[in-house]
């Protein structure tokens, strides 16, 4: 059973090492490697941002597994909120990504009542393609998303 927190400040370096991933540079529409200092910037105005939820994934040895970050849009999208999720090199293909989605979106969507929440999965990620959908997300769409063929799946309240 996997049990989550909202990450802190002081998670920043884990993220960094998360986000720069060779697998999920690879399946992030910007596939550079992200600067240190950026992240580092960007990561603070998360952490600081009530529109941002970042849940950071534990396993039964406590160990950090994997995170899933929703973030809810404003202006013309007001309503709507966009998740992403990675998981730690070592810990994947143990089936926790379905598990950390459910956890993650059930959360969110109990404190944003009326949210949809939106999902950008590259068509050739089908790993996660297929943990989406174990975690209730429907397929809404099959497009070019920057250049990228993606599914773009929902999940709503």
């Amino acid at each position: 059973m996997l049990r989550f927190r909202l990450a802190e400040l002081n998670d920043a370096d884990l993220y960094y090492r998360w986000s720069n991933e060779k697998q999920t540079r690879q399946n992030s529409y910007n596939q550079d490697v992200i600067p240190y200092e950026s992240h580092i910037k960007w990561f603070e105005e998360r952490i600081r941002s009530d529109d941002a939820y970042m849940y950071l994934f534990l396993n039964e040895q406590d160990i950090a597994i994997g995170q899933v970050r929703i973030e809810r849009s404003k202006g013309p999208d007001a309503g709507m909120a966009v998740i992403g999720l990675s998981v730690d090199s070592e810990q994947r293909g143990k089936a926790y990504s379905a598990e950390m989605l459910q956890i993650a979106t059930a959360d969110f969507l109990s404190k944003n009542a009326g949210y949809s929440i939106h999902a950008y999965v590259f068509v050739s990620n089908e790993a996660s393609y297929k943990s989406f959908l174990r975690a209730g997300y429907k397929l809404i769409e099959k497009k070019l998303e920057k250049g990228i063929l993606s599914y773009i799946l929902e999940k709503k309240s």
